[in-house]
């Protein structure tokens, strides 16, 4: 039976294919239905401002949660065609159902802050409140936490280092990592569900590649989570893409994130996952002065409609000058010597005031090459994205070499 893995990968990718026709029949089926529930919200970079329902991401979640519980049998059925298994692998089945508790949890969790608005701090709490049942389940299931140090640091830290509860930390940490660092790259159409669609189908590639090595096993765990999340996203885009007639809302954020957390701790990739994410790190290490108030941050940091050229310009953040901290003053300096925020100051009835364009890698990039039609900004983005997944498999199966024995 050594072609056993295969069938289950095939019922998985027969079951995906199902959850890709449903999630595009659900959606448009239930518009109404959030329209009435008044979950809906308006396209701020369009001229007409009809009413688009939100928090589409709870269908495409609830999609793929119900073809992975219809799944949840087929990889142990071996155990009931195989003479050779001797004993049921429970230990297989808890980091299943561990993981999909987890992605419920995070799917709840971010429909709620869909419904009830909740503040960024909230943002921050709900990923680490639905990593627990993940951070168990690998404490059950392997609860090892050293790592092997990279060679220029193991004349100091030795060959292997015991993190101890400090990898629990990095772990839930980089579920928060994940949901909202696709969360705050967002704004226009297409861009949530089409980067997602970008990094599912890299991870899917780097399992696929990865089949043949020391740990198949658990590669073929991520192909069960990443395979239906990919089509079922797929579906979602569908709608998603522009002019969007629907918005993914921070449902699909938070259970996008997850679902990339939970097959990069328990595929034990986490650190190839995390090169898939290049453009959200540089989003975020861009958005760090405004994620953290030291420039203020309004609300929406999307880019701005012109009316008259149809095209997306940079938004601002405008504020006082004599309300920034030490602090925010030489960032700003900094940050227009470098030439990567345009900064501009001036006098109103208020006083004097500085804006500066608001720090996200959509912006950047309308900073870099000028105002521009939505829809190519939103695929200038994805190649980007892909551009990033490229530059990740570089680094893992060739710049690795140099830190690592492989």
């Amino acid at each position: 039976m050594a072609a056993w893995p295969a069938v289950p990968l095939l019922i998985n990718l027969g079951g995906s294919l199902l959850g890709f026709v449903a999630t595009l029949t659900l959606i448009p089926a239930f518009k109404d239905h959030f329209l009435a529930a008044r979950l809906f919200g308006q396209d701020l970079n369009k001229a007409s401002r009809h009413p688009v329902p939100e928090a589409q991401g709870v269908i495409s979640g609830a999609v793929f949660l119900i073809t992975l519980f219809c799944f949840i049998p087929v990889p142990f059925l071996r155990c009931f065609v195989e003479e050779q298994c001797a004993a049921f692998p429970y230990d297989e089945f808890v980091e299943l159902i561990g993981s999909l508790l987890a992605i419920c949890c995070m799917i709840f969790l971010g429909f709620a802050d869909d419904v009830l608005n909740l503040r960024w701090r909230h943002k921050l709490l709900l990923p680490t409140m639905a990593s627990l049942p993940l951070l168990m389940v690998y404490f059950t299931n392997f609860g090892n936490t050293t790592i092997v140090v990279p060679k220029p640091f193991r004349v100091l830290l030795g060959m292997h280092l015991d993190l101890g509860i400090l990898y629990y930390v990095y772990m839930g940490m980089l579920a928060v990592f994940c949901t909202n660092a696709i969360n705050i790259l967002a704004g226009i159409n297409g861009i949530e569900a089409g980067q997602s669609l970008v990094i599912a189908a890299s991870i899917i590639v780097f399992n696929i590649v990865e089949l043949n090595g020391d740990y198949r096993d658990d590669h073929i765990f991520s192909l069960y989570f990443m395979i239906p999340f990919f089509f079922t996203t797929l579906g979602l885009f569908y709608h998603n893409w522009y002019p969007s007639r629907v918005f993914v809302g921070d449902t699909f954020c938070y259970f996008a994130g997850m679902t990339f957390a939970v097959v990069g701790i328990l595929g034990h990739f986490s650190k190839t996952m995390l090169l898939f994410f290049i453009p959200q790190v540089l989003n975020f290490l861009y958005s760090l002065p405004q994620l953290f108030h030291i420039i203020p941050c309004p609300r929406h940091r999307l880019p701005r409609l012109n009316p008259s050229t149809g095209k997306l310009e940079m938004s601002y953040s405008k504020f006082k000058t004599k309300s920034l901290s030490a602090l925010g003053t030489n960032i700003l300096k900094a940050v227009k010597i470098l030439h990567i925020v345009d900064v501009r100051s001036g006098t109103d009835e208020d006083g004097e005031y500085t804006e500066c364009n608001n720090m996200t890698l959509i912006n950047f990039v309308i900073k870099l090459i000028g105002p521009t039609h939505e829809r190519n900004l939103t695929l200038l983005l994805l190649l980007i994205q892909v551009l990033g997944s490229t530059i990740a498999f570089s680094i893992r199966y060739q710049l690795v070499r140099l830190f690592y024995d492989v």
